[in-house]
């Protein structure tokens, strides 16, 4: 682990003092685009239980909660001074609010100072809507509904989000570029694809960033698109899709993205031919650092083009594989990555970058589509979702569905394949048709489009052109029908139409940003010297608010593991720079014998690592060394164990009972799961025994493995249960390059 903390530190006079300010929110006179909010205020000293959060329309006067209308009224419990409120506001008004509590020994009455804040008015470009939910249909599934919306002609975007009801509860404005490819963060932030208009080119600067629900970008990519001619080679276009990939996988936080990627070549005789396609990357988020790179034009026949009489795309040249969407199987380790123009799906094995399989159209000349795998089940499709059986659930846009003469409808299909069977199979096992408002006539989006399955087995979908959103159930039907706008364009000309990209359903948009104690929604030097000034060291300790947020792992200290954290979530690689290398992380210890979770077999409880032995202590297992798997230098170390006894060191996949274990001889089995033997030591006169370096080899580790290491040694003299065995606690490792 490498902490580098003389630059912070040498900032602390200059913004100590902004560090350890309460912050409040809404802030006093702010102007919101949202209805969800999370309020915050300072917190009253010696309260004597919760707080009253009280909202009324503010009437301009000095007075507001004597005139002004009610609005809301609730307790925050817990007695911490914050509280989420997502019923009772609207646009376009303003409100005041306060706290009241009661303080002292005595209980007396306080009140805060009044404070006010405004709803932006509703902006004249978002379009009224209209929601639609059948007689009969099963209850939609709830949260909040997100999605990005482009105008016909507009160089504008925006970010909106309705609740159940279909009310607007976003509306975010982007007034500088047009946004595509959007979804919320776990940590409460947006990721966008942005398009912004490039006067000196012939084409848009096409960034992915990260931005607030406020519009603040708090992170962008590396760009060099803006001011290159359409046909430059050496342009960077970030397109279509922008997705976060899951933390265990190189361990730091990367983005994985689509960028343009043009070469001229000849091809069938004719000389210097554009042809345009995609490169995939991975690139880590804090450092911009490219760690996987994968080139569509390395991998596919030029010969498998679209023929040159084709009325749309004619080939060969030009924009040929039109990549679309992306996704990530975190169980085999494949990206997916969908070809428009070839309707064709590839899987690529991101450790190699071997192509795994390709699946779609089986009739170019490559013939590196085996016949019949996925033909004719989508075409020029978008958005392929790895489902947990392993499924894939693909928004069929239907341009090319054979035969000719059929209905153009485009669908969710969900399809079952074994790209292993020889010949590899696949078939459409459950579809939805979308329709038109009147849930009957067929609709037909040739661009665009959108299939997500939901937690609850329901399936979201929208037709992107036409701008509807469509919730059905399992068997198809449909539940929740959103009219969100004119379709692009309206068939008049006159008014520009309202075009949907892609569609999200969130539990909230009021996410707590880790440790971002100071509520801007960025993780910066300021939150870090919050962290800095709570710090307690490894252990339970007594944290109040706002310190509590800087316990990012939720173990009731502010320790080394909670600065690593942080520096995982920091927004910009000047700030993780100064602390730690972002990909890094130490070994979080779980599964203690404390108390805190899972009961002791007989009340034996201790202070730290497992359950006590005969010791009366209980047994820690730590770790030293890095995670690397290319140093293998992990030493893992146990002590407090009965001296002379064996202990053994085992790995597995799983945290037993969601991580607090179960009863087991004198302790708790903690680790499950495909169980490796690491080795045997016989504990010294100390109690201790060690294990490593390498380890690596025995364990069967790689790179972005997870695993959860335990010991379990014999406790033949006093056992406290009279077992003759105990177990220490947990270890979680992830491990990195």
């Amino acid at each position: 682990m490498r902490i580098l903390l003389a630059t912070a530190i040498s900032l602390s006079a200059a913004i100590a003092s902004v560090a350890q300010d309460a912050p409040i929110f809404p802030r006093e006179g702010g102007q919101l685009d949202r209805l969800h909010l999370r309020f915050r205020w300072v917190p009253f000293p010696q309260l004597v239980g919760d707080y009253t959060l009280e909202i009324v329309e503010d009437d301009g006067s000095a007075a507001p909660f004597d005139s002004g209308l009610p609005v809301q009224e609730i307790y925050a419990g817990g007695g911490e001074p914050r509280a989420v409120v997502t019923e009772g506001l609207a646009f376009g008004l303003g409100y005041a609010w306060r706290v009241r509590g009661r303080v002292g020994p005595s209980g007396s009455g306080k009140e805060s100072v009044i404070r006010r804040f405004s709803t932006l008015p509703l902006h004249p470009d978002v379009p009224s809507m209209n929601l639609i939910v059948p007689p009969g249909a099963e209850p939609v599934e709830p949260g909040v509904t997100l999605w990005s919306m482009k105008r016909a002609g507009a160089s504008d975007g925006f970010v909106l989000g309705v609740d159940e009801q279909a009310r607007l509860v976003l509306q975010l404005h982007v007034a500088s570029s047009t946004v595509g490819d959007t979804r919320l963060l776990d940590d409460g932030l947006l990721l966008c694809n942005l398009q912004t208009p490039d006067p000196g080119a012939a084409d848009l600067c096409r960034t992915a960033a990260v931005m607030t629900l406020d519009g603040l970008t708090t992170w962008a990519s590396p760009n060099n698109w803006c001011g290159k001619a359409l046909a430059d080679v050496e342009r960077i276009g970030i397109h279509h899709e922008v997705l976060e990939m899951p933390r265990e996988a190189h361990g730091g936080a990367t983005f994985l993205w689509l960028e343009y990627q043009s070469r001229w070549t000849s091809y069938g005789g004719e000389e210097n031919l554009w042809w345009q396609s995609e490169v995939i990357k991975e690139v880590d988020r804090h450092t911009k650092q490219v760690l996987f790179q994968w080139s569509v034009m390395d991998h596919l026949s030029l010969d498998d083009h679209l023929p040159p009489d084709h009325p749309s795309w004619p080939g060969p040249g030009g924009d040929w594989t039109h990549a679309n969407a992306l996704a990530f199987d975190p169980l085999t380790d494949l990206i997916l990555c969908s070809l428009r123009r070839q309707s064709r799906l590839i899987a690529i094995d991101r450790a190699s970058g071997a192509v795994a399989w390709q699946m779609g159209e089986d009739s170019f000349p490559s013939g590196d589509v085996p016949a019949g795998f996925g033909d004719n089940l989508f075409s020029a499709q978008h958005s392929p979702q790895v489902l947990p059986g392993g499924n894939l659930l693909v928004y069929d846009n239907g341009n090319f569905i054979e035969p000719e003469s059929a209905v153009r409808q485009s669908r969710a299909v969900e399809i079952a394949f074994d790209a292993s069977a020889t010949p590899p199979v696949a078939a459409i096992v459950w579809e939805y048709g979308l329709t038109l408002d009147d849930l009957v006539t067929p609709a037909y989006a040739p661009a665009v489009g959108d299939a997500d399955r939901l937690p609850g087995g329901h399936t979201i979908t929208n037709d992107g052109a036409e701008a509807n959103i469509i919730e059905v159930d399992a068997n198809g039907d449909p539940v929740w029908f959103l009219d969100a706008g004119p379709a692009w364009p309206t068939p008049d000309g006159t008014t520009p139409g309202a075009m949907i990209y892609r569609v999200e359903r969130v539990p909230t948009i009021v996410v707590d940003t880790p440790g971002d104690v100071d509520d801007d929604g960025d993780r910066d030097l300021v939150d870090f010297l919050d962290l800095q000034a709570s710090f307690t060291g490894f252990g339970p300790a007594v944290l109040e608010f706002p310190a509590t947020l800087s316990d990012l792992d939720g173990d009731d200290d502010g320790d080394w593991v909670d600065v690593e954290e942080l520096a995982y979530w920091m927004s910009g690689p000047a700030q993780v720079d100064v602390m730690m290398h972002p990909r890094e992380r130490a070994p979080l210890v779980f599964c203690s014998g404390t108390g805190a979770g899972s009961a002791c077999p007989c009340s034996n409880e201790a202070s730290e690592g497992g359950c006590a032995n005969s010791t009366g202590a209980g047994a820690v297992l730590l770790s030293s060394g890095t995670t690397s798997i290319s140093a293998d230098d992990l030493v893992v170390g146990v002590s407090a164990v009965p001296g002379g006894q064996p202990v053994l060191l085992f790995s597995g996949l799983n945290a037993v009972n969601g991580g607090v274990g179960v009863s087991f001889g004198d302790g708790l089995r903690c680790v499950g799961g495909d169980i490796k033997r690491l080795g045997v030591r016989i504990a010294d006169g100390s109690g201790r025994a060690f294990w490593g370096p390498n380890l690596a080899g025995a364990g069967g580790w790689e790179r972005g493995d997870v695993r959860r290491l335990q010991a379990w040694y014999r406790d033949p003299a006093g056992s406290p249960c009279g077992v003759g065995f105990n177990l220490s606690n947990g270890l979680e490792v992830r491990f990195v390059p």
